[in-house]
């Protein structure tokens, strides 16, 4: 459930999708979001849905619509892997940083993962 909750937002923040375009694919899930009992993704999804409520009501921009759901974001961490040229980038709010490593077989694709993660 929230992988591709993960995945919506982030094709919004980096502008391949519009924000009726994620309020569509969150309206056509919310439900089973909600009957799934992934508290992450619960509390993950309710968060969009206001920020984009507030955003249709214009009591924000979208400029500060992004700049939320970017914080909402926040504590997922991505991790981006080119088997083509065996790169990994990672990212988080903390850290951006890319290394090198070792793949058995390379396939020309890239994969997104987001992982939520607590410090202490």
């Amino acid at each position: 459930m929230i992988n591709g909750l993960l995945r919506e937002a982030d094709r919004y923040l980096v502008g391949a999708i519009s924000a009726r375009d994620l309020e569509t694919y969150l309206a056509s899930r919310l439900q089973g979001i909600l009957d799934s009992g992934d508290e992450a993704a619960i509390e993950l999804a309710n968060k969009i849905d206001v920020g984009l409520m507030r955003l249709s009501d214009e009591f924000v921009t979208e400029a500060e619509f992004l700049q939320e759901l970017n914080e909402a974001l926040s504590g997922y961490l991505t991790i981006r892997v080119d088997q083509t040229s065996q790169l990994a980038t990672v990212t988080s709010s903390t850290a951006n940083r890319t290394s090198w490593g070792c793949f058995e077989e390379a396939k020309p694709r890239v994969t997104d993962l987001r992982l939520k993660f607590a410090l202490g």
